[in-house]
């Protein structure tokens, strides 16, 4: 979206404030006062009062015309006035700038990650508001009852409070105001029982603005549906009662309709899609100075030629999101209203107000409004730009754009961090412990559970002043009620520091460098977590049994991880720390370097001081009998050439291949863990030697095809001179990774994807056949139009995996199609598609 240039404004008038507006790249920020506009100075961590409305205008380039997004931001206690002003001064702006900004409307708590990327370090939310004489909105205490509804991406509907609303097979969450409570259905799915812990995370520590009640005081509890226990026969105190009386009724749920119904609600999510137009006519209907009409053109199904480039549209996407299109010729009065007029169908249609509503300009559109049309214009495009895939990749008639694998190579580097100071300030850590902050002994300083969660205070000095950073440390293995006390409590410690803190979440494995510089590079993680009372990590490691085995990571990430004590845990790359009741040992794999190893004695003497400096070096490969012992016997382990290289040529990579934006996407991660792969998605590790493609359990046909093929043209697109051939390209199934897979992750869980049993112990249920791995080449057959079915396979709806259930006929063997059709595969080419339709309809194929 190019700007026209400030020189195409002079002839424009205007708010003052804008003058400068759009000159040069950057960020502005106005707030709305007393009806105007009053530029606000922009801080590391700006601060946003709920009470207020802000525009907000990002310049991006590095020359003129610039690409301009322009964002008016709602407080939750923002005046309908307040409110109005800034969409108003939106679309003025907008004009100002010549008309081709991307306009969007940003609700507190519910920005865009677009928004948020202007501001690295957060932004502050604080209680209040400029004098403008508005009133503000009473809140009242909260009760609603909501439905996590989807096998991929659930959906969150809000549903009647009422026990008729439930049924087996979803996820529903009461939300009490001082309890919120999660009821999983017996057969609802893994996403969307995750999703609803996230929900009702988000509920209690973001959602309690405004009704009074703290989120230190609000409660959350998980009830797993037993339809074997009738509530009201249960304890008085039991929590299956205990929901059922807050939700104020009981009676029959409904059975779960299956994976049928969830896909039924997102076909049935298309009726609501409609078109509206918005036009200013005279009585006579004139387009001119008149009366507002808004008019609705269509429903479902939306042709491009519905638009007019003489109006503006309102697309609503069934409650998804708002559209406001305005049209070349559309009139500014038409503009200044189409923004009005779809905030009114928020409130007309009762969708929640942080519902998305973005104004965007004919020839400007983003993909996403694209795909609400059925027949948007696609322009030719050369091959490098789409791709008809056919053969051994997918059917003709799926045009999908090309992923330009040769761009993949570039390799992009992480931002660097730009940490605040050196980490030399003051440190003090608490755990999270029964719904309290229990702090952590000086000498545990540094020492974290994977199954807990921590709250750090950083205090450092910036010119004479105290200054305050806050870090919520979240272990992988903790409970949804410990995250969601640790950053109840971080939000309250702020509170407590006048609001002068920044607050950081953290998740295990994925620590900025500071937060480990704060440490001293010294951090430790260990498995398990604690139940009650801190009594010193040393007597928890005592408890917890031996032996105990960390690997040690000293390059740009310096820290210990505990890992399952057996050689498939050891890694080449890697220095480890083995310590029995008896003996300490320090295992250098042949590709560390001096810094692990120095960082391994020191971590060494942390974990087991009692063995001094009497730990036993041990170099790969000349481990002695006791050694293996410990670790239940020799057994393989990550130790191929990429492994033994202390600074690979090629490092590992990790990519996420996704449809969940609406299109096919790849995108690289980086500093990646095993928390990284999304069992909604497939993955494509390179590791220079191998190529895997990993599939979530979740992931749907397109992304597994999709994936398959961009994976076999990454590799022949290499510039790095490694020969495609000898590059092995493997399928890898989610809970039967391989350890030259596994490797290539700190701390690999076995337990996460496998259910606790070793890929040893897969291989042998599976009899070796290694169903859980094949090659690329075996496994793209599948979706290979070269393959042929009979034809009674291809008559049933249940078609066999990889089978495009639009082109069924092209799966038959020449002499079956011509038995079938009565002619040749190309005779049938040359027919037109109705004339197909009626065919494959007579043979039971359509």
């Amino acid at each position: 979206m190019q700007v026209a240039g400030h020189n195409t404004r002079q002839s424009r008038k205007g708010d003052v404030v804008f003058t400068d507006a759009g000159k040069t790249p950057g960020l502005t920020i106005w707030r709305v006062e007393d009806f105007g506009l009053k530029k606000v100075e922009i801080t590391e961590v700006p601060v946003f009062y709920n009470g207020d409305s802000y525009v907000v205008l990002k310049c991006e380039g590095k020359s003129p015309p610039y690409s301009c997004h322009i964002h008016f931001w709602l407080g939750k206690k923002t005046s309908q006035d307040e409110a109005g002003t800034a969409a108003l001064k939106s679309v003025e702006l907008d004009d100002l700038l010549g008309g081709s900004p991307t306009q969007y409307r940003e609700i507190q708590q519910h920005e865009s990650r677009k928004f948020l990327s202007y501001f690295p370090l957060g932004i502050k939310y604080e209680e209040g508001g400029v004098r403008s004489g508005f009133k503000h909105i009473e809140t009242k205490k909260i009760k609603r009852l909501m439905q996590i509804k989807g096998r991929k991406r659930p959906r969150v509907f809000e549903v009647p409070c009422h026990c008729d609303s439930l049924n087996h097979g979803d996820v529903f969450i009461l939300d009490n105001g001082g309890c919120i409570w999660v009821w999983c259905g017996k057969e609802s799915s893994e996403a969307e029982k995750r999703k609803g812990m996230e929900v009702a995370q988000a509920l209690r520590d973001e959602g309690r603005a405004g009704t009074g009640i703290s989120a230190n005081d609000t409660r959350i509890i998980v009830v797993d549906d037993d339809p074997s226990m009738h509530p009201a026969k249960a304890s008085k105190n039991d929590p299956l009662a205990l929901f059922f009386e807050h939700l104020g009724s009981f009676g029959h749920i409904k059975p779960s309709g299956g994976k049928s119904s969830d896909e039924l609600v997102e076909r049935e999510k298309m009726k609501f899609i409609t078109l509206h137009r918005v036009k200013i006519t005279d009585s006579a209907g004139n387009g001119m100075h008149g009366q507002l009409r808004v008019i609705e053109e269509a429903t479902g199904d939306l042709k491009y030629s519905m638009l007019d480039n003489d109006d503006t549209f309102v697309l609503d996407n069934g409650g998804i999101s708002l559209w406001v299109w305005v049209g070349k010729n559309s009139s500014n009065e038409e503009k200044l209203q189409g923004m009005k007029v779809a905030v009114n169908f928020l409130r007309s249609k009762g969708y929640p107000d942080y519902t998305q509503v973005v104004m965007v300009k004919q020839g400007s559109e983003t993909p996403a409004f694209k795909q609400c049309f059925i027949d948007w214009p696609i322009k030719p495009l050369d091959p490098q730009q789409v791709t008809f895939v056919s053969g051994r990749g997918i059917a003709k008639s799926i045009p999908q754009m090309a992923i330009d694998t040769s761009k993949l190579h570039l390799q992009q580097k992480r931002q660097e961090e730009k940490m605040i100071d050196d980490g030399r300030g003051k440190v003090d850590v608490w755990r999270v412990e029964n719904f309290k902050l229990i702090p952590v002994p000086k000498e545990a300083t540094g020492v974290f559970f994977g199954g807990d969660c921590y709250v750090i205070l950083y205090t450092y000095v910036v010119d004479r002043k105290e200054c305050y950073l806050i870090y919520y440390w979240l272990g992988l293995k903790s409970t949804p009620d410990e995250k969601g006390t640790a950053a109840a409590m971080t939000v309250k410690m702020d509170e407590s520091l006048g609001g002068a803190a920044v607050q950081v979440r953290v998740v295990q494995g994925k620590e900025p460098l500071h937060f480990l510089k704060i440490f001293n590079n010294k951090m430790i993680v260990y498995r398990g977590g604690k139940a009650s009372g801190f009594r010193g990590h040393q007597q928890e490691l005592q408890e917890s049994g031996f032996p105990r085995l960390f690997q040690v990571r000293g390059q740009t990430i310096k820290k210990a991880l505990e890992v399952e004590p057996c050689a498939a845990s050891l890694n080449s790359n890697d220095v480890f720390v083995l310590v029995s009741q008896k003996n300490g040992y320090l295992w250098y794999g042949k590709g560390c370097i001096g810094d692990e190893r120095e960082l391994a004695k020191e971590l060494a003497f942390r974990v087991a001081p009692r063995y001094s400096n009497d730990f036993v070096v041990i170099p790969e490969g000349k481990e002695p009998k006791e050694f293996w012992d410990l670790l239940g016997g020799i057994g393989e382990y990550s130790s191929g050439s990429i492994f033994q290289e202390a600074i690979p040529e090629y490092p590992p990579r990790l990519f996420l291949c996704s449809t969940a934006s609406g299109k096919f996407e790849v995108e690289e991660l980086f500093n990646f863990t095993q928390n990284d792969l999304d069992v909604n998605d497939v993955m494509i590790l390179d590791t220079h030697d191998t190529v895997f493609i990993w599939l979530g359990n979740q992931c749907t046909e397109t992304e597994r095809k999709l994936a398959s093929k961009t994976a076999m043209d990454y590799v022949n697109t290499d510039p790095s001179g490694r020969d495609p051939e000898k590059v092995q390209k493997l399928v890898v199934k989610q809970g039967f990774e391989p350890l030259n897979f596994t490797g290539c992750f700190p701390a690999w869980d076995s337990t996460v994807f496998s259910h606790g049993k070793s890929y040893e112990r897969l291989k042998q249920e599976l009899n070796n056949k290694f169903a859980g791995i094949i090659m690329v080449d075996e496994y793209i057959k599948e979706f290979s139009l070269d393959r042929k079915l009979p034809l009674s396979a291809l008559q049933t709806n249940n078609v066999p995996n990889g089978v495009d259930p639009r082109r069924k006929e092209y799966y038959l063997t020449p002499e079956e199609f011509l038995s079938t059709f009565g002619m040749t595969l190309a005779q049938y080419d040359q027919l037109p598609q109705w004339k197909k339709d009626e065919k494959k309809k007579s043979v039971k194929l359509f």
